[in-house]
């Protein structure tokens, strides 16, 4: 699986190209009625279903070579990213902004933009707008107008505009830190008395030491811009897309009586239409194992019950064209 995954993945990318660039001449295929059907795709007709988050690195990596504007559909981990971290570098700096430390890791942050190169001097210098800002910003949290801080957070800093034309983490980054600060005032906007509650809190949904609730942690719609989707399995279930890539499709290994045997296959159609199809019905366990297989068998097929119903999950998720590997 290893060695098929950066094949498909680079495989899939480039048939997405393709077809983006299609232009106004439709793409003709046949539906499953054996009708002609003519379409125009655009980005968003397109999904990748992951087992898990680290599954996505390959899918990224190659659609951002052939320039393919792409999102992470309720992304986990919100609370561990770098947007996390530019807030509570902003939240640490707001409440003591005198300590050199915290006012470098803010200036660096994205709410100043600050470059490496450019950091002794805004250190030394304290920029005017910087500390108009400050000023601002503790005259805000002495009066806990939390909202009205937040807000100032997000729409008067570097926040609010991209880094340059090609700043094509923009949308991402903007939508995480207003998700981030929307979360902690609707935590603690009621009872913080200081800044520094909202920075403890975070920090304790970060390290796993708070619970923010079961979807907290998972990344809302970046932007509304017409993007290829990138989603798991589970964070599938409702949605459909016309083309689905199921990069981890491939037949799985599993040992039974000391030899090696694939659990399900992949077939090709013999008729002309090429179709792949993906057999998840399985097969049960031989029924030749010694005592010892036999008593792991319940579980052993309870894992293969769950993998099926995760594929079956996968290949319900299109109404025209399923991709997977062979």
């Amino acid at each position: 699986q290893d060695q098929c995954l950066p094949v498909f993945v680079r495989n899939a990318a480039e048939e997405i190209r393709r077809l983006l660039d299609l232009g106004d001449r439709a793409f003709v295929f046949r539906d499953k009625e054996g009708r002609v059907v003519r379409t125009r795709f655009k980005p968003g007709d397109f999904c990748f279903l992951v087992k898990a988050k680290k599954h996505a690195r390959h899918i990224q990596r190659e659609l951002d070579r052939l320039d393919i504007r792409h999102t992470f559909y309720k992304e986990p981990g919100l609370f561990a990213s770098a947007e996390a971290e530019s807030v509570l570098a902003l939240l640490d700096f707001v409440a003591s902004p005198h300590r050199r430390g915290l006012r470098a890791a803010a200036l660096l942050s994205p709410f100043f933009g600050v470059r490496l190169d450019e950091l002794e001097s805004a250190l030394s210098n304290d920029p005017p707008e910087v500390a108009k800002l400050v000023r601002d910003w503790t005259k805000l949290a002495g009066e806990r107008k939390w909202s009205r801080l937040f807000d100032s957070f997000v729409f008067d800093t570097a926040l609010r505009s991209p880094r340059g034309p090609d700043d094509r983490e923009f949308d991402r980054r903007f939508a995480g830190v207003r998700q981030i600060l929307d979360d902690l005032l609707a935590a603690k906007g009621s009872s913080a008395l200081v800044l520094e509650d909202f920075a403890d809190t975070l920090r304790a949904w970060r390290d796993g030491d708070a619970d923010a609730g079961d979807e907290a942690s998972l990344r809302e719609r970046e932007t509304d811009e017409d993007r290829v989707q990138i989603m798991t399995m589970h964070a599938s279930k409702g949605l459909e897309f016309p083309v689905v890539f199921v990069p981890y499709g491939f037949s799985q290994i599993v040992s039974t009586t000391g030899k090696f045997k694939p659990d399900s296959v992949l077939l090709t159609d013999a008729d002309d239409r090429r179709r792949r199809v993906f057999r998840i019905d399985g097969k049960p366990l031989e029924g030749d194992l010694d005592a010892r297989q036999a008593q792991a068998a319940p579980a052993a097929e309870a894992f293969r019950r769950e993998r099926r119903r995760r594929t079956h999950a996968g290949n319900t998720r299109l109404p025209r064209k399923c991709v997977k590997g062979v």
